[in-house]
């Protein structure tokens, strides 16, 4: 947008006897379609305060250095319901400022260098959004996101971390839309390398990522206790055995008491509150397994 309004400013030869505050009428025919400035000029030069005016209705309205947008003003252009306040270097965006699309609702406010989101700025995405994003606030770099930032989409998702070239790479958090948290590393805007998975239930899971899927062996810890080695390979979990940690004593009581759905709730009552947490989430845990057990063999049997 910056650039656009360095293309359409000009200079014209018939102004170069100007001083002081002047109105110049531009001809009908004028190239750039400039209509009327009013405003200060030194040497037939715009330089000061003054307000520009294009046929299409565009208006700017700020500080002028010889015949160029320098300093702080305004730029509008109704017919497309794009609104710009804020510092101008060389006929562009430059420094900080706000650029409003009033027709959709998309906002960036922050640092511009050269027409281009570039330093701390927060840009505000339109309301129809095609992949359903709200915000992104954090660092630019010639108009791309590129540092540490946070996005947030319209589902409940987050993702909180660095950024490279417009996309997710290096240390981030992203929160899903149902809550489970993934905490590691990303390239490409995937996660790939080393992270932890933790669900909303209480369960975590240490592993390596690649391409987005789970690759490599993985340390699954349920809320209980209970740790379970896992391996998986392009995400999909390999049926090789694999060496198990022996549960301890407590773990195996935990879990043999949540299978007793009377005993259980009187120890979630008794027992101290960490372990009668760690009775509640597994037996959650058996509750949802059983569930599904269920699903599966009514559908089976309607078959």
């Amino acid at each position: 947008m910056g650039n656009e309004v360095s293309a359409t400013v000009g200079h014209d030869s018939s102004t170069n006897d100007l001083q002081g505050v002047q109105t110049f009428v531009y001809p009908t025919k004028d190239e750039l379609f400039r209509k009327v400035y009013v405003g200060e000029w030194v040497d037939g030069k715009r330089h000061g305060k003054g307000t520009l005016e294009w046929r299409n209705g565009a208006v700017y309205q700020g500080q002028w250095d010889s015949d160029t947008l320098c300093g702080i003003g305004s730029f509008h252009l109704p017919t497309s319901g794009v609104q710009y306040e804020g510092e101008f270097l060389d006929n562009q965006f430059h420094g900080a400022g706000v650029l409003t699309w009033k027709d959709n609702g998309r906002q960036y406010n922050g640092s511009w260098h050269e027409g281009k989101h570039h330093g701390y700025g927060t840009l505000k995405y339109d309301n129809n959004d095609s992949r359903q994003r709200i915000f992104y606030k954090g660092e630019w770099k010639h108009g791309k996101r590129h540092g540490y930032g946070i996005m947030k989409w319209r589902s409940g998702a987050q993702y909180e971390g660095n950024w490279t070239r417009g996309q997710r790479d290096g240390s981030g958090k992203q929160t899903f839309c149902n809550g489970d948290i993934h905490v590691g590393k990303w390239k490409g805007a995937s996660r790939h390398g080393p992270g932890c998975r933790y669900l909303i239930n209480g369960d975590k899971m240490f592993g390596t990522w690649k391409n987005d899927k789970k690759h490599g062996l993985f340390e699954y810890r349920y809320a209980h206790g209970r740790v379970e080695a896992r391996l998986y390979v392009d995400g999909k979990l390999s049926p090789e055995p694999i060496a198990q940690e022996v549960p301890s004593l407590q773990v195996l009581a935990i879990e043999a008491i949540a299978r007793k759905k009377n005993i259980a709730t009187e120890a979630e009552t008794l027992c101290p509150p960490d372990l009668a947490e760690a009775i509640k989430r597994r037996r959650e845990h058996e509750n949802s397994k059983g569930l599904v057990n269920r699903l599966l063999k009514n559908i089976l049997a309607s078959t």
